[in-house]
């Protein structure tokens, strides 16, 4: 994982590292403490999980984005939405404008099973 976002923050810009190991292991507990939940329901807990808990020094919100999708697509899943429509998800709900029901309503209802999912 810290290879692919070391290269995210050289495409991205912003400060690369982990600013709490503890948070990142919390952040990526919260699914696997779920005794239940659907794939799309787990995905969007990555997500919360890491832009609650914060657990990078910088791109916590687009590290969130890329774990839910990629753990989306390791299963069969993919995630369907607007570039516009993420960013502003993403942002409303990092900024504690929207709760954290609604963040994955809205995330579980973008969720469709992938038709070929390694190709």
């Amino acid at each position: 994982m810290c290879n692919f976002l070391n290269g995210q923050w050289v495409t991205f810009g912003g400060s690369p590292g982990i600013r709490d190991r503890n948070l990142l292991d919390s952040a990526l507990a919260r699914p696997k403490n779920q005794s239940e939940g659907s794939i799309p329901v787990l995905a969007a807990m990555y997500a919360v999980g890491i832009i609650e808990d914060h657990p990078f020094i910088d791109g916590n919100k687009r590290t969130a984005l890329v774990t839910a999708e990629l753990f989306l697509r390791l299963n069969g899943y993919k995630f369907s939405s607007a570039k516009e429509e993420k960013y502003l998800q993403y942002m409303l709900f990092s900024a504690g404008r929207t709760a954290e029901s609604e963040f994955m309503q809205w995330f579980s209802l973008h969720v469709q099973v992938e038709m070929n999912p390694h190709q």
